[in-house]
C-alpha cells in the first residue's frame, strides 16, 4: 500500500551492509550488532535498537529476526543478481535469528522457505521507494 513492499534481495543486501565491509551488519564483531541463539539462551526475540546500528543507521539487519525478501529463491549470478529469480517455489530469507548460530546472521548468507511458511523468528521489513 501507498508503495510499501518486501526489499528485493538485493536491496536488503545493500541495506544490511550499510555502505561498510563487515562480516555482521555494522560491525566483525556479533556481539555489537545482532541477537543470535548464544546472547539470547533462544529465548525469543529482542526490542529493536538495543545494539549498535550499522553504516546506514540500521538495526538488526543481522539477527533477531529473519527477514523475507521479495525474490524467489534460485542462483545469484551477476546478471540476475539485482532482479532475483523469475520463478520458484520458495523466497528469500536473510539476516539470521535469535535462535541460531552466529555465522548464520551474516550479510552474505542465504535461505529460502516455502511463501506461506511460518516461524516465531522469521519477520520483514519494508522499504519505500524515495519520492524523489
Amino acid at each position: 500500500a501507498n508503495g510499501y513492499r518486501l526489499p528485493t534481495e538485493a536491496e536488503w543486501e545493500w541495506l544490511a551492509r550499510g555502505g561498510q565491509d563487515y562480516t555482521y551488519a555494522g560491525s566483525n564483531t556479533i556481539d555489537d550488532v545482532a541477537w543470535y541463539e548464544t546472547n539470547t539462551n533462544e529465548t525469543g526475540t529482542r526490542e529493536v535498537k538495543t545494539k549498535a546500528p550499522n553504516g546506514y543507521g540500521l538495526y538488526d539487519m543481522s539477527g533477531n529476526v529473519y527477514e523475507w525478501c521479495w525474490d524467489w529463491y534460485g542462483s545469484i549470478s551477476s546478471s540476475t543478481a539485482a532482479d532475483g529469480a523469475t520463478s520458484g517455489s520458495d523466497r528469500v530469507f536473510r539476516g539470521g535469528s535469535w535462535f541460531n548460530y552466529a555465522n548464520l546472521a551474516s550479510v552474505c548468507i542465504r535461505y529460502a522457505n516455502f511463501p506461506s511458511s511460518c516461524s516465531y523468528d522469521y519477520g520483514f521489513r519494508v522499504v519505500r521507494a524515495s519520492s524523489n
